[in-house]
């Protein structure tokens, strides 16, 4: 089946420009509620929507437009490198970022539990500490920094 969708996509430039163009579908609103962390406006963020999405729907096209085979985002950053289609420093920084992230939501989940509520991707930037806080707004940046590269690789102000 796999084979199959890439032979159907391989020559379209077009098909990889609309599928990586879901890295914008959340706008990037969130960025200037981030330098202060503070106020009613940056009370809460979604982290999947914001910074794991993005990030791991943009390997994903990579992968699927270069036919990598693996399925996990590191792997698929691992095996991106090997084959000279992304830069090593830009790979290594995007899994430090998603695996900061997923961390972050993991240890959000079990402290929403703990409090007896349902758990979600909404994190509230007052119970982060100093730490986080910066370790979260570096993780973003590198997040937007990839959905920009993402952008100009795929011409997706055009579409």
């Amino acid at each position: 089946m796999r084979a199959h969708v890439h032979d159907l996509v391989s020559d379209s430039d077009v098909f990889y420009a609309r599928f990586a163009g879901a890295v914008e579908q959340f706008g990037s609103a969130w960025w200037t509620r981030l330098p202060g962390l503070s106020g009613r406006a940056a009370a809460e963020i979604d982290l999947k929507k914001i910074g794991i999405f993005p990030l791991v729907h943009g390997v994903r096209t990579l992968a699927l437009q270069y036919r990598v085979r693996e399925l996990g985002t590191t792997d698929r950053l691992r095996a991106l490198v090997a084959e000279g289609r992304i830069e090593p420093p830009l790979a290594r920084d995007l899994t430090d970022a998603l695996h900061f992230l997923m961390g972050l939501k993991l240890a959000n989940n079990l402290r929403q539990m703990d409090e007896g509520r349902p758990p979600d991707n909404g994190i509230r930037l007052c119970e982060l500490g100093t730490l986080e806080r910066h370790a979260l707004k570096d993780s973003l940046a590198i997040v937007r920094g990839f959905k920009q590269w993402l952008g100009r690789r795929y011409r997706l102000d055009t579409l």
